[in-house]
């Protein structure tokens, strides 16, 4: 199941990214499912990563390459402006 959850930011912080890979590894433990979980920055840069133990291989291929920020607005923020939406997916 795919949660998505909107929010406004400025810029991804690395105590705001930790709190997300914190929350999404008490999530996998609860469920008792193992992920590589990995937060990026809204353009795309890595921010924060988790590969908990046992979580397969191909989850660490998947959780590098398939984060992508994603705006809801469908345009880029405006020059001297950095603060956008941004969906976070958990899959």
């Amino acid at each position: 199941m795919t949660t998505n959850k909107t929010l406004t930011v400025q810029n991804i912080t690395a105590e705001f990214a930790q709190e997300l890979i914190d929350a999404g590894a008490n999530k996998a433990a609860e469920i008792d499912v193992p992920m590589v979980i990995s937060v990026v920055d809204r353009d795309g840069t890595l921010k924060a990563y988790l590969r908990m133990d046992g979580a397969p291989q191909l989850s660490v291929d998947i959780a590098r390459t398939k984060p992508t920020p994603q705006r809801r607005s469908g345009s880029a923020p405006t020059a001297g402006t950095s603060s956008s939406k941004t969906t976070i997916r958990c899959a």
